[in-house]
């Protein structure tokens, strides 16, 4: 796809498949799961493979959200994305959220509406803190970025903190405050948050089961994965692997000013997504409005 911009801040979930893109300078993967943000007017070039690409894509207009901005004194939806910078994640936060969002989408229900709302409301929060996150990195003790490397590798077995300080060398209060204070969460819940994203790739794939699953994730047992999983997502791993395989067909959703549709044209006077579509391009695409 030939370079364009958008004049909205857009977020992109690939879903199925993947693709290649150079923005900012810079050129990445994206992957199932993965996760891009493009503030209002960044200018991007997109490469597709071969494969089927499908994806989730979110735009967020400024607007009819005034009433936000007055109430929590922190300025406008745009202005506070438009302070954030290009990111691209392989699964993570974002990735989570818009993918409670795309099965929200796909099935809809008198609290959608409400869930939609606030699913918009952290996805925006979460991406300015990441994206001050990435800005602070160079002055993150090197034991922190090795705590992280740690639950990455080790978070499906029993971790204790106690270990983790002793592999890292700091005590273990002094761990969890400046890891909480990093990543706005705990490293109980990190691993939890690791857990979560494993399983919901495994669950991709049809013939494996959920009591499988969940041991390989590190969990328990079926039902206390299925718990941590619908705490996580609001939904069940059955109902959550339905609606991604497509069994489950999408639904009216007319609730407040939002809207799902399948799009292959750029909004007036705005350029096109792509020049020319691939046919093995399928969007969702959701305008916040």
């Amino acid at each position: 796809m030939e370079r364009h911009a958008h004049k909205t801040a857009r977020f992109t979930l690939s879903i199925d498949g993947g693709y290649s893109e150079s923005s900012g300078g810079e050129s990445f993967d994206c992957g199932p799961r993965g996760v891009v943000f493009h503030a209002a007017g960044d200018a991007h070039a997109i490469t597709v493979g071969n494969h089927a690409l499908r994806s989730f894509l979110l735009e967020i207009e400024d607007d009819v959200h005034g009433q936000y901005s007055r109430d929590s004194g922190l300025g406008s939806f745009e202005t506070l994305l438009c302070d954030s910078r290009l990111l691209h994640t392989a699964g993570g936060p974002l990735a989570a959220i818009m993918g409670a969002l795309y099965c929200e989408l796909r099935c809809p229900d008198d609290c959608s509406s409400i869930a939609v709302e606030g699913l918009v409301l952290q996805l925006i929060a979460t991406t300015a803190r990441l994206s001050h996150q990435v800005a602070d990195e160079q002055g993150r003790p090197p034991w922190l970025d090795r705590t992280a490397e740690i639950l990455h590798e080790r978070f499906r077995s029993r971790l204790t903190i106690q270990e983790i300080s002793d592999a890292v060398g700091v005590s273990p209060s002094r761990l969890s405050m400046a890891f909480r204070r990093v990543y706005h969460r705990t490293i109980g819940e990190e691993q939890r948050r690791l857990r979560i994203e494993f399983a919901t790739g495994r669950l991709g794939q049809p013939d494996t089961s959920l009591a499988d699953i969940a041991l390989e994730a590190g969990f328990s047992d079926q039902a206390h994965f299925c718990r941590a999983f619908k705490d996580a997502t609001g939904m069940t791993p059955a109902r959550y692997r339905a609606v991604i395989s497509g069994c489950v067909k999408a639904g009216p959703f007319q609730k407040g000013q939002s809207n799902m549709a399948q799009t292959s044209a750029a909004r007036p006077g705005e350029a096109p997504i792509s020049g020319t579509r691939p046919g093995n391009l399928s969007i969702d695409a959701l305008t916040w409005q």
